[in-house]
């Protein structure tokens, strides 16, 4: 499936297929920014615990392995002249990657076994100021892909729930609670 794309109306606009607001040339949507994680946060609330390739600790960490299986990703290659160099070097790499793990941060290790190397796989950024509107919607697209292979929903269908959800009245402790009024930052 295609991704969407960004809409040029008949003045030059630019329009976010995800949310509707206009851009500048490769603006950030900020809606749909959100969205992506309040999806990831969904996704990560109901991740199958049958599923034995992969189980989040948190949001964040199933945001970076999200990115790193949708190829958004950097690579750092270490080369050493000696089995045993690599080895120790892994080691430690590894107990790092553990300690960044119960922060919720996403790396993992891929060896190369005819060479003395292995390459550290992290996410790549998805910050505002490195990454375009474009980029980010052919991320989102395969990063939701992804998750709806494993979870059954996608980012659409999420979407498509949460409004209805969202426009139900809620009860807490004996008191109905009225959804909030939208401060301007919906997604479409």
């Amino acid at each position: 499936m295609r991704p969407p794309r960004i809409i040029c109306d008949e003045n030059g606009l630019l329009w976010c297929p995800h949310c509707g607001a206009q851009m500048s040339r490769d603006e950030r949507s900020l809606a749909h920014h959100g969205g992506f994680f309040a999806f990831l946060e969904y996704s990560f609330e109901n991740w199958p615990e049958t599923y034995q390739e992969f189980q989040p600790i948190n949001r964040e960490h199933l945001r970076g392995w999200a990115l790193v299986e949708a190829g958004h990703k950097s690579v750092q290659e270490f080369r050493f002249s000696t089995r045993t160099e690599l080895e120790m070097a892994a080691a430690i790499v590894r107990t790092m990657m553990a300690q960044e793990a119960l922060s919720g941060r996403f790396s993992r290790i891929e060896t190369v076994r005819s060479a003395k190397m292995f390459n550290l796989i992290r996410p790549a950024s998805i910050k505002f100021e490195k990454l375009g509107q474009r980029k980010f919607n052919e991320i989102s697209e395969a990063v939701s892909g992804i998750v709806k292979n494993i979870t059954g929903i996608g980012f659409d269908e999420w979407k498509a729930m949460d409004r209805h959800i969202n426009k139900a009245p809620r009860r807490r402790d004996g008191i109905t609670i009225m959804p909030p009024k939208s401060k301007g930052l919906t997604y479409a």
